[in-house]
């Protein structure tokens, strides 16, 4: 699920050793030593944004274990620091960025986990945006940036699993994030997408049917919009009863989204 997600990517703390300490290894400077240069500059681009050097080493360490190729690692690399860039940007831009060097690194780990794992700039922002519009003007950044992350993760886990389009994946998202589900029961929009699809319907159309909080949703323990009234216009739901979109437990089936470190998906996404 989702949780398993953002967790699959190993913490950059975890490394503890320099960029440069790395090179210095025989085995290292013989296979990767025409990458040192552009590795340095990367190095030192990570810590002008506040971020520590780790993020490189996760994948530095992986590939040096792995004896991948010099090319593969520098396409690596490469790709892993647009996808900073754009986290960084994305977080800075809604003044979302933290100013301690470990949280802002444990902030774009996670950003760099869904960008991995296929989540797109604009999916990024646009959950960013909900969940700022559902926090309000007095919301936490880190509950913030948290629920964006879980929601994202949630629909990179759907879409995975089900092939999902990037505008349904995006929908569901939005969904998670102005419902009021807590994070940890965003996984029942999974069980409730399993459910949907064994019973016909197609992926797309039960995401989207999802995100429109169908009017069956609530009886049936549908994962559905909290503010529908009932569809004749009759009586509203007992505003005391929370959104129950079907048990929890059960994720239908989706496994991971993009495990692979996955970036090195990383922690609790709105730790303080």
């Amino acid at each position: 699920g989702a949780a398993a997600f953002l967790m699959a990517f190993v913490p950059a703390s975890a490394y503890a050793k320099g960029i440069d300490d790395w090179l210095s290894k025989s085995a290292v400077s013989s296979s990767y030593g025409s990458l040192a240069a552009e590795i340095r500059s990367y190095a030192a681009e990570l810590r002008q944004l506040n971020l520590s050097e780790n993020l490189l080493l996760m994948r530095l360490e992986e590939a040096a274990n792995k004896k991948v190729p010099p090319a593969l690692l520098q396409s690596s690399l490469r790709s892993d620091m647009g996808f900073i860039r754009i986290a960084a940007q994305s977080l800075k831009s809604r003044s979302l960025y933290p100013t301690k060097e470990r949280d802002a690194t444990k902030s774009v780990e996670k950003a760099l986990l869904l960008l991995r794992a296929g989540i797109g700039r604009a999916e990024l922002e646009a959950a960013m945006d909900a969940s700022l519009a559902k926090a309000g003007p007095k919301g936490k950044e880190t509950a913030v940036v948290s629920r964006a992350y879980s929601a994202l993760a949630t629909a990179a886990s759907a879409g995975a699993s089900y092939k999902l389009s990037e505008p349904s994946r995006r929908a569901l998202a939005a969904y998670l994030i102005s419902s009021d589900l807590s994070e940890k029961k965003f996984d029942s929009a999974l069980a409730e997408l399993a459910r949907r699809v064994q019973a016909g319907e197609s992926p797309d159309t039960a995401a989207a049917s999802m995100a429109r909080g169908g009017s069956e949703g609530k009886n049936e323990g549908k994962a559905s919009a909290p503010k529908d009234k009932d569809a004749s216009g009759g009586k509203p739901e007992d505003p005391g009863k929370p959104d129950s979109p079907g048990k929890s437990d059960d994720t239908g089936k989706p496994g991971d989204a993009g495990k692979q470190d996955n970036p090195g998906n990383p922690g609790n996404p709105g730790k303080k």
